[in-house]
């Protein structure tokens, strides 16, 4: 392998959904199911706010968290002549 040389890679695509359904599917699952914690809870737009930020952020957290163990790596499968 040489600088400027051009390749063509590839990625295993099952690990990719499931690396995208971590990362975009997550937060998004934990913001809702914080506000309607919040919701349920207190019944106020305040409590509302303050689940659906904590359940986002605890979806990234979570996201992130599960993201070290896909192993998403791209394999180099050919070499192109320039």
């Amino acid at each position: 392998m040489h600088v400027n040389e051009l390749v063509t890679v590839s990625v295993n695509s099952q690990s990719l959904m499931l690396g995208t359904i971590f990362l975009y599917g997550l937060p998004w699952l934990g913001l809702l199911c914080g506000a309607a914690i919040g919701v349920m809870s207190f019944g106020n737009d305040l409590s509302t706010l303050l689940g659906s930020f904590c359940g986002f952020v605890a979806g990234l957290l979570l996201g992130r968290y599960c993201d070290t163990y896909l192993h998403i790596s791209p394999i180099i499968t050919s070499k192109q002549e320039t």
